[in-house]
């Protein structure tokens, strides 16, 4: 009789815990992930915001005031346009007062130093070449962030100050082919080819004891030069006419003399 009672008791505790089971309330399975889900996911944080920086201030006299105001309002190829358009060239010295000189000069700096801050190398160069930094070392640095940022002369033109000093004469030379290779241009009026001949000229053993002659890579990057344009040594074929070496200019008149291009006084 006592096991009859305990098989019952066992019998109708099974069928409780079955009747628990599927009476269980279970949680809907989750949702699948979507594309647009994963990528929020793993989405890095917004980027930061530009840099602000405080304005220039009203356009100097012959500057178009919409660069200006577009550069002030953080448009950093706003503030290229307005250097490249300000910069002074050529002798400019010669055509201008003093006081207009100096104000392109100055802005041309200023807008210069603004683009560079807006990671465009091209500025930095401006910066070095018409601002006021006060030491060889503080244009060094402004000179290797335009080279950092792509722009080519800004690296050739490093190049030709690292050259002199023994400790860097090797730095320099690679800058030097860098650019010359790019066909990098510092100064906005140097002809295309100036970096490549000033290092053939530097390997050919002239202007620096601190870089080893190379004869094979001085006829390479003088053949680049007169490629690219800088065509003072360059070979010519026609006595008689300028085209072969350049159009001569108020400053300069070139010429070609026994085969070989070069220059002399106008006049």
């Amino acid at each position: 009789m006592k096991k009859l009672w305990l098989v019952m008791a066992l019998a109708a505790l099974g069928c409780g815990k079955k009747k628990d089971e599927s009476t269980e309330k279970k949680e809907p399975p989750p949702a699948p992930t979507t594309v647009d889900a994963a990528a929020a996911a793993v989405a890095p944080p917004d980027a930061p915001p530009a840099p602000k920086f405080p304005p220039l201030g009203a356009p100097p006299e012959g500057l178009d005031p919409k660069l200006a105001t577009a550069c002030d309002a953080g448009d950093g190829k706003a503030c290229l346009d307005a250097a490249r358009a300000y910069e002074p060239k050529g002798a400019f010295r010669v055509d201008m007062s003093k006081e207009e000189g100096d104000r392109h000069v100055e802005w041309t700096a200023r807008y210069g130093e603004r683009a560079c801050q807006y990671d465009l190398g091209e500025g930095c160069a401006l910066h070095v070449r018409f601002g006021t930094l006060a030491t060889a070392e503080a244009q060094h640095a402004v000179l290797r962030r335009g080279c950092d940022l792509g722009h080519m002369g800004s690296c050739g033109e490093l190049g030709t100050w690292l050259v002199r000093d023994a400790k860097t004469a090797t730095e320099g030379l690679a800058l030097l082919e860098k650019a010359c290779r790019a066909d990098g241009v510092y100064k906005t009026d140097d002809p295309h080819g100036k970096l490549c001949a000033e290092l053939a000229d530097l390997l050919t053993g002239n202007g620096t004891a601190d870089v080893p002659k190379d004869a094979a890579k001085a006829k390479e990057m003088r053949a680049l030069a007169c490629q690219q344009g800088a065509k003072l040594g360059c070979p010519c074929t026609d006595d008689t006419v300028e085209k072969d070496c350049g159009p001569s200019t108020d400053t300069e008149r070139w010429m070609c003399d026994e085969g070989v291009c070069g220059q002399m006084a106008p006049g």
